[in-house]
């Protein structure tokens, strides 16, 4: 915990509710240094501008020790849009804008609406729901599927591992055990994504 402002990312009541921490951060402190080394900025103002500067990269696997780097789960992360810097990010976004233009989205409208509405019966047959898990996380992912040609019986792993992989991203650092489980779950979808897609592989190098 650090001792000016009281905030500490492994304490569990600040996963369960953050928002007085972060209206606390941007009140006090709105670029501030954690003891763990990483720097929070915490105003629209200040991510903004630092999402549009340049000199800021995308490559958090980067700047993580070597032997995090080596695992597969974090490894992949080189290989994903989101991480990118220009040139590849810049050719890649071109390749994904195609697919999704406006007449495609619209022509998804019906779909969306359908998985939405399976979704939110899904929750009132089970008494609630966790919305990020249940409903944030399935919804694009269901619709990729949908797009991708992905079989229904091959969609668990897609909609259930990426829960820990993106405790990757966390300030706190994965157990071994969760480290395990992120590397198991990408291993998994890996080989998923080679029996749907085998030409992937052969795409993959010409846009790298």
């Amino acid at each position: 915990m650090d001792a000016a402002t009281g905030f500490d990312f492994a304490n569990p009541a600040l996963r369960a509710d953050p928002y007085p921490a972060y209206r606390f951060l941007r009140e006090a402190a709105p670029i501030w240094q954690a003891p763990t080394g990483h720097w929070v900025v915490s105003t629209h103002a200040g991510c903004t501008a630092l999402l549009r500067d340049p000199q800021m990269g995308r490559q958090t696997s980067a700047r993580m020790p070597p032997e995090v780097q080596a695992e597969p789960a974090v490894a992949s992360l080189t290989r994903m849009m989101l991480f990118m810097d220009p040139p590849a990010h810049t050719r890649i976004r071109g390749l994904v804008t195609r697919a999704f233009n406006a007449r495609r989205i619209e022509a998804l409208r019906h779909r969306i609406e359908a998985i939405v509405d399976t979704l939110i019966d899904r929750a009132l047959d089970q008494g609630g729901m966790d919305v990020i898990a249940d409903f944030a996380h399935r919804l694009p992912v269901t619709v990729i599927c949908d797009m991708l040609g992905v079989p229904e019986a091959d969609r668990a792993p897609f909609l259930d591992e990426s829960t820990v992989r993106g405790r990757i991203l966390d300030p706190i650092p994965l157990s071994r055990e969760e480290m395990d489980d992120a590397n198991a779950g990408f291993l998994v979808s890996e080989a998923i994504s080679a029996t749907c897609f085998p030409t992937a592989g052969n795409t993959r190098a010409r846009t790298s």
